[in-house]
């Protein structure tokens, strides 16, 4: 019997030798040692990381991506695993890849931790249309951006999505908010209270665990009756709306209220805060440099004396309000990379670069919107830069929502923003409103705040306030 025992002694331990060298090896592997770290020199902290990753990513963008090769740098959301910054010689493989290899759902999971915050999960775009609503005043009232724009923008986006009642409910309105608000918090304080193995713990122990799941339980008391009312075959324009798109394409399989109101909060949370962020940007550049500000105005009236209804052949003819647009975008975008994708199988690309599964990767986009070898005083704001560019050559290019490997803000392939035409006319009728009708200036000064930067998000400054009035001859 003693053999016995020191057999099965023997096989235990083989067995144990052989899952520690092969965790060993699963983890060097995932450590990516064959592609360059790019890292600070001195004080290479987590935080100085997440406070200063553009001045890391220009690093990286001169010395590998402008080179044609690929960086790794380290990931907030989980340091044993590196993220890999992609050069442009990439860009068409991954965008052209199918969902099975690389996933921008999956990096949305990984990336802001929805698993473990009780978020709701990647789902289905749907097509926006839009309609704004805003109040006047005579006077200089004063405002601030963020706390205006953003109620204004899950209204006109809401719209669309659950129609014109529910749309401008003041609790929905707030839900909407406060669920797209928190996934981000959520996230963050996912990544600053656990180390990335305990990260699972979350759903049982976060303070805030039952936070987003009631957000959602709410969400769906909200949008009940909606749902009824479609279910029921009420029909008509108010009607039309995304709650009956995915009614319309449930294939007649039974779909629940919660099913629709947790594909109505994504939506939202993929749209709201960024479009939010992109309109306020704009306003920011449209005070501090004023000087567009009546050639635009005069497109604008020349757009509505020629056709007096918003469509989409009318709001494609502001041009100069277009470039504005894009100008904007290109110096001040939501985020330093764009394309982001996870692996979600072991992937060789042409070149020989290999990448293990759920490998979290990316493109240095703002990086390459600011390449001097690319746009000429990449520093300089030029209202009309795109504008003439259209002029000179393909009339075709260069506009706001255009994707291309030139022009990734909106992303690149199958997941480039499906809602980016949508969000350019949104933009284009709130801006001519503004415009119109309404006076803007900073409270203090002449100069845009500076921009907000955190990780790869940069935000347009929270703490600014606007002075806003009616224009007397309206």
């Amino acid at each position: 019997m003693a053999w016995l025992t020191y057999l099965s002694f023997v096989v235990v331990a083989g067995l144990v030798l052989q899952n520690f060298i092969s965790r060993r090896a699963s983890r060097r592997q995932r450590e990516l040692p064959h592609i360059p770290l790019v890292k600070f020199d001195e004080n290479d902290t987590l935080e100085r990381y997440i406070s200063s990753t553009r001045e890391l990513m220009h690093k990286g963008y001169l010395q590998y991506s402008k080179k044609g090769q690929a960086f790794k740098i380290r990931n907030p959301v989980d340091e044993r695993c590196p993220q890999v910054i992609i050069s442009k010689k990439y860009l068409d493989e991954v965008k052209n890849a199918p969902e099975d290899k690389f996933s921008f759902p999956l990096y949305s999971i990984q990336a802001f931790l929805l698993e473990y915050s009780g978020s709701v999960l990647p789902s289905a775009s749907a097509t926006h249309v839009t309609r704004i609503d805003l109040n006047k005043n005579l006077d200089w009232t004063s405002l601030k951006p963020w706390d205006t724009f953003l109620p204004v923008i899950s209204r006109v986006t809401g719209r669309v999505l659950v129609g014109s009642e529910l749309c401008k409910d003041p609790e929905w309105i707030q839900l909407t908010i406060t669920n797209t608000t928190g996934i981000v918090k959520s996230a963050m304080a996912i990544r600053e209270t656990y180390s990335s193995q305990w990260q699972w713990l979350a759903p049982w122990t976060a303070p805030w665990r039952n936070d987003l799941i009631n957000a959602r339980q709410k969400a769906t008391q909200l949008i009940e009756p909606t749902c009824r009312k479609r279910i029921s075959g009420v029909s008509g324009e108010e009607n039309n709306n995304v709650v009956k798109w995915l009614i319309d394409h449930s294939e007649g399989k039974p779909i629940t209220p919660a099913e629709i109101a947790d594909s109505i909060l994504f939506l939202y949370m993929a749209g709201i805060h960024s479009t939010s962020a992109s309109l306020i940007s704009i306003v920011y550049d449209l005070i501090a440099y004023s000087e567009y500000i009546p050639g635009i105005i005069e497109e604008i009236k020349q757009t509505l004396a020629e056709s007096p209804e918003w469509t989409k052949l009318s709001l494609a003819k502001l041009r100069k309000l277009d470039s504005f647009l894009r100008e904007n975008q290109r110096l001040h975008s939501v985020g330093m990379v764009t394309v982001q994708r996870s692996t979600v199988v072991p992937y060789t690309f042409s070149d020989g670069l290999y990448l293990p599964a759920n490998t979290m990767l990316a493109f240095p986009t703002y990086e390459v919107t600011h390449d001097p070898d690319i746009y000429p005083n990449p520093d300089e704001f030029d209202g009309l830069r795109f504008y003439r560019m259209r002029e000179q050559g393909d009339a075709a290019k260069f506009h706001y929502a255009t994707v291309s490997n030139e022009s990734t803000n909106f992303g690149a392939g199958f997941h480039a923003c499906p809602g980016r035409f949508f969000v350019g006319y949104e933009l284009k009728i709130i801006l001519a409103e503004l415009l119109l009708n309404y006076d803007l200036k900073f409270a203090v000064g002449n100069e845009r705040p500076p921009d907000l930067l955190h990780d790869f998000s940069i935000q347009p400054n929270p703490e600014a306030e606007l002075l806003i009035r009616r224009k007397e001859e309206v």
